[in-house]
């Protein structure tokens, strides 16, 4: 987690994947854990963290880790998030697939002649998530 440092507080959903966990306290970051709604009907917890608690008094945070979709299918609203921890400079995490360097080659130049590429039109793009600061 070259985001952050021994210390850093990091922003993540206390549903998100044990790998999170383990990848702070490898670094030394600490948490700073969002409980997720619980859906009542499906009796799940849901994707939507609160937005409200991202903006928290206190240091600012190092990142905040979304897992979108959750491991229920629940997605969460990756573009308020991403306005709301880009607008202090905080960056956001998303963990997603690994692709080769020849498709990035092919979407920073599709980028570069202003395509606006957003993962989910396309289904084999689904975790590939490109964010402007």
């Amino acid at each position: 987690m070259s985001t952050c440092s021994p210390g850093d507080t990091l922003i993540l959903a206390r549903n998100s994947h044990v790998s999170a966990t383990l990848a702070m306290v490898f670094c030394g970051a600490l948490p700073k854990y969002i409980l997720p709604e619980h859906n009542l009907q499906w009796d799940i917890a849901g994707g939507e963290m609160e937005t409200e608690e991202l903006e928290w008094e206190g240091k600012k945070a190092a990142g905040v880790f979304i897992t979108s979709p959750t491991y229920n299918v629940v997605c969460s609203n990756i573009s308020e998030i991403s306005q709301i921890c880009h607008s202090h400079g905080i960056p956001v995490l998303i963990p997603g697939e690994i692709i080769t360097k020849r498709a990035m080659d092919y979407l920073i130049q599709v980028k570069d002649k202003g395509a606006f590429l957003k993962g989910d039109a396309d289904p084999l793009l689904s975790t590939v998530v490109f964010c402007d600061f």
